[in-house]
C-alpha cells in the first residue's frame, strides 16, 4: 500500500547516499537509480508540497512534491492507472509547472486513450525543460507510436542534440529509415 511505499522511500533516501547511479533504484521500480529517486527534480529554492486526501485506506498527509510525485510514478508503474492519475492530479494541482509529475501525467493520459492531452503536457514538459534528453526521447517513442515520423524524428534529434547516446542514435536512425530518409 501507499503507506509502505513512503516507508521504502524514506528508508531507501538513506542508501541513495551510496548507491552506484547505474545500480537499480532502491525504490524497487526496476529503472537504474540515476533514471529514477537519484534524478534531481526540484528545482533549487522550490519546495511545493502536497496535500493528499484520505486515500487507498491511508490517513490524510501532505508529502513534499518530489515525494509524492514518486508515489504517483510507483502507482503507475505498477499499473495502477487510476491512483496514478489521481495522484498526478493532485500533484498539479500545488504546482502546475512541476516537469516531473506533468510529463508521466501526459504518459499516463497518452496510454489511456488520451493521448491528444497526453501529448500536449509531455510537449509543453519539453518546451519547460529542455536539458532533460529522457523526456525528449519518451516523447519520440510516443510520436512513434502514433506514427507521426516527422515529430518522432525532431524529438530523438532534440534528446540526442543534449545527451548523444546509442540510444538516440538508434532511434534517429529508425525514424530516419522509416521515413525512407536513408538509402
Amino acid at each position: 500500500g501507499i503507506s509502505q511505499y513512503v516507508e521504502r522511500l524514506s528508508f531507501n533516501t538513506e542508501i541513495m547516499s551510496t548507491q552506484n547511479t547505474n545500480d537499480p533504484c532502491a525504490c524497487g521500480s526496476g529503472r537504474k537509480a540515476k533514471n529514477c529517486c537519484m534524478r534531481p527534480e526540484v528545482p533549487k529554492g522550490r519546495n511545493p508540497v502536497v496535500h493528499f486526501p484520505p486515500v487507498l485506506g491511508q490517513p490524510a498527509r501532505t508529502l513534499p512534491i518530489a515525494e509524492a510525485t514518486k508515489i504517483a510514478q510507483h502507482f503507475h508503474a505498477s499499473k495502477d492507472l487510476q491512483t496514478a492519475a489521481q495522484l498526478f492530479r493532485l500533484i498539479l494541482e500545488a504546482d502546475a509547472e512541476f516537469d516531473e509529475a506533468r510529463f508521466y501525467y501526459g504518459l499516463l493520459l497518452h496510454e489511456t486513450n488520451q493521448s491528444d492531452a497526453g501529448v500536449e503536457l509531455m510537449q509543453q514538459t519539453c518546451a519547460h525543460n529542455t536539458t532533460n534528453a529522457h523526456y525528449h526521447m519518451r516523447l519520440g517513442l510516443v510520436f512513434d507510436e502514433r506514427h507521426d515520423g516527422p515529430r518522432s524524428l525532431t524529438s530523438f534529434r532534440a534528446a540526442h542534440a543534449i545527451e548523444p547516446t546509442a540510444g538516440s542514435w538508434y532511434n534517429m536512425g529508425v525514424s530516419l529509415l522509416n521515413l525512407n530518409m536513408l538509402e
